[in-house]
């Protein structure tokens, strides 16, 4: 009986769950977009609405793509984020753009032990 019940907890715990939220951007999409050609508009219908959006009081506008994704696995987890920012002028043309990524592993292997 003990065998049964830890058997269906290893179970349980063996199933990964991944949850994701945001849009994420491919380095061929960022490719394709080309500084003082490409609109914001056209940066919307290429990758969707934006996580968010700003404007300055000169007309520039800042459009910015998040994308975050976790994966847990019995006791450990990985968060994998990237955030890209666009920047137009006030003539809505691409000026500029930059990106990060963040790469994050949690908890312990499967053995137990710390990951290191």
């Amino acid at each position: 009986m003990k065998a049964a019940i830890l058997a269906c907890v290893l179970a349980i715990a063996a199933v990964g769950c991944t949850t994701t939220s945001g849009v994420q951007v491919q380095q061929s999409q960022l490719s394709s977009f080309q500084k003082g050609v490409t609109t914001d508009e056209d940066v919307i219908r290429a990758l969707g609405a934006p996580t968010m959006s700003s404007a300055t009081s000169e007309g520039e506008r800042v459009l910015v793509y998040s994308f975050a994704q976790y994966k847990a696995f019995a006791a450990s987890g990985n968060v994998k984020a990237n955030s890209v920012v666009l920047n137009f002028d006030r003539n809505r043309k691409l000026v500029s753009y930059s990106t990060s990524d963040m790469n994050l592993n949690s908890g312990t292997s499967a053995a137990g032990q710390p990951r290191q």
